[in-house]
């Protein structure tokens, strides 16, 4: 069962998404928010600091739900970990737009960048390529923008295909990783 607190919480992150569908992050203010939300000011600083928490908590909150996907596999691999990425990208690219030529998007970005990296385990990164995870989550979030831009028209899949198929990087020690163990 939510809590109150849960429930204001998604209110705010559900009302935040949709405000960004038509309007610029930077334009997009805290009344704005709480008003579309249906929640008091109040209300919103007792779950965010600011705007820019609300911002750097719904990053988590997308890549948790890409976690949340991941786990859902019994074994990882590097197509699979593509192809979800995207389709997680997709449900929000309005967001993603909404970020496009404001203060946030590079933070956006390399906050994306970071995050993703954490999703390969140190203990299961093939040691001598450890460099690689680092390259590659780098040069997709390059990508991701890209594609955003460009109107979303490939599928994840069709994207995970085409980003295999240029760059097969053994990621994990083994290929097919477990999570689940």
């Amino acid at each position: 069962m939510e809590t109150k607190d849960t429930l204001t919480k998604n209110y705010i992150f559900e009302a935040f998404y949709n405000l960004l569908k038509k309007t610029n992050c930077e334009n997009i203010t805290i009344s704005e928010i709480c008003e579309k939300a249906g929640v008091s000011r109040m209300s919103f600083y007792r779950n965010f600091k600011s705007k820019k928490d609300l911002i750097s908590k719904s990053i988590e909150r997308l890549l948790i739900n890409l976690k949340t996907n991941l786990l859902s596999y019994e074994t990882l691999n590097q197509y699979i970990v593509t192809k979800e990425i995207f389709s997680i990208i997709l449900s929000y690219k309005d967001a993603f737009n909404a970020f496009k030529n404001t203060d946030y998007a590079d933070k956006f970005m390399n906050s994306v960048s970071k995050k993703l990296f954490t999703f390969a385990p140190e203990d299961k990164i093939n040691p001598s390529k450890k460099y690689i995870p680092i390259f590659y989550f780098s040069a997709l979030t390059g990508v991701i923008s890209v594609w955003v831009d460009n109107g979303a028209k490939e599928s994840p899949e069709e994207m995970a295909k085409l980003i295999c198929s240029v760059a097969e990087f053994p990621i994990f020690a083994d290929d097919n990783l477990n999570l689940h163990k």
